[in-house]
């Protein structure tokens, strides 16, 4: 399990696979310095602190939106991982990064599945957590229910995917980035219908786009069309998707137009199933300003029934 663990971290730091010394997880962007630490008498939050992006001037605001963006393995809430902290003041959306547990190497993680990222199997309730600190800035800021949404990157992907199966009551919509739905046979199966849009680099070589296991771990985590599957199933879409070809341009450090967008429609209320394949993807991708734009274009079409 160690081989895996080290293997995740080395490749989501060095994506290209260039055998660097092995690091905490990192992604282009720097740890973000707005914000305010929040800290509860609640154990849970006590000795977990989030981190809250909001509008500068609120006043009287109706109620915001709330974006929950889970941080990928051996990082933090100090890092805006996805680029969406720009979305408090360019939605008048709450941004809230919640804080991962410490593993055996010091490592953050959320504990998202049997593939990802618990790798000394630590007794851990990030469901429980996730939805304290929900709870919690939902306490101290109007918070519109409804319009709840989580953000993940790598295992914090398979996080927002692992949330949306077993708390779709507080959730609208998930966006994930290099991370499946990796939920156990018979796990993400029923429940009420949430939204999903899955991006993903189809070179990607620390989480497989056709699926795979971290290093030399035993459980295997699904492939991107597996995952997809799965949600298109629990949505009630239809089967054949709408695809369109190299339609977006959200990668900064590749030409044009890379990434894909296969879309099924007919899906039951509330659910909407999306995948974003950008081609020639790794998996640390420096998403452009024009991400964050698509991402929230996506959202905001989506609110609980």
């Amino acid at each position: 399990m160690l081989v895996a663990l080290t293997w995740l971290a080395t490749g989501c730091a060095d994506a290209g696979g260039s055998g660097a010394t092995p690091t905490a997880a990192a992604v282009p962007a720097q740890p973000a310095a707005t914000g305010t630490a929040v800290a509860d008498t609640n154990d849970l939050l006590a000795r977990r602190p989030y981190r809250l992006v909001e509008p500068a001037a609120r006043g009287d605001a109706e109620p915001a939106p709330l974006i929950v963006v889970l941080h990928g393995y051996g990082q933090g809430a100090d890092y805006d991982t996805l680029g969406l902290d720009a979305l408090a003041e360019r939605a008048g959306a709450l941004v809230v990064h919640p804080e991962g547990s410490r593993d055996a190497v010091g490592r953050r993680f959320w504990n998202a599945s049997a593939a990802c990222c618990n790798f000394f199997e630590q007794a851990v309730d990030d469901i429980e957590y996730v939805r304290a600190v929900i709870d919690d800035v939902s306490a101290q800021r109007a918070v519109d229910a409804r319009r709840v949404y989580v953000a993940g990157f790598s295992n914090g992907a398979f996080m927002a995917h692992r949330l949306a199966c077993e708390m779709p009551e507080r959730i609208a919509a998930i966006v994930t980035a290099a991370g499946v739905n990796a939920a156990e046979e018979g796990g993400c199966e029923r429940g009420e219908p949430v939204a999903v849009l899955q991006v993903h680099g189809d070179a990607d070589p620390v989480v497989h786009y056709l699926g795979g296991r971290f290093g030399a771990g035993t459980v295997s985590y699904p492939s991107v069309a597996a995952s997809i599957e799965r949600w298109r199933e629990r949505n009630g879409c239809e089967e054949e998707p709408e695809v369109r070809e190299t339609v977006l341009d959200l990668a900064g450090t590749l030409p044009g137009g890379e990434t894909s967008v296969t879309r099924y429609e007919e899906c039951a209320e509330g659910g909407a199933v999306e995948l974003w394949t950008v081609h020639g993807g790794s998996h640390d991708i420096d998403f452009s300003s024009t991400f964050t734009h698509e991402v929230w274009s996506f959202l905001e079409e989506h609110a609980q029934p």
